[in-house]
């Protein structure tokens, strides 16, 4: 996943919004479960639970490191060319 400034800026937007925090509270959830099957299945289903996990580890990062993506992206558009 590729995080744009339009993104970074939404993400940043969205914090403190009480609807998006249930959003994340249902991420945070879905990674728990999708971590614990990573120990109770083996072949295609830990497979899948591992992609899960890594992606619910990338949303939860994006959303985390979204102020400093979006300070990163304003300093470079400000860059003479």
């Amino acid at each position: 996943m590729k995080i744009t400034p339009e993104v970074a800026q939404a993400l940043v937007n969205l914090r403190g919004n009480r609807d998006f925090s249930t959003v994340l509270k249902w991420i945070e959830d879905s990674a728990a479960k999708a971590t614990d099957d990573c120990t109770k299945h083996d072949g295609l289903l830990l497979y899948r639970a591992q992609g899960a996990v890594g992606a619910f580890k990338k949303l939860t990062d994006t959303f985390t490191d979204a102020p400093v993506l979006l300070k990163k992206f304003q300093s470079q558009s400000n860059r003479p060319v």
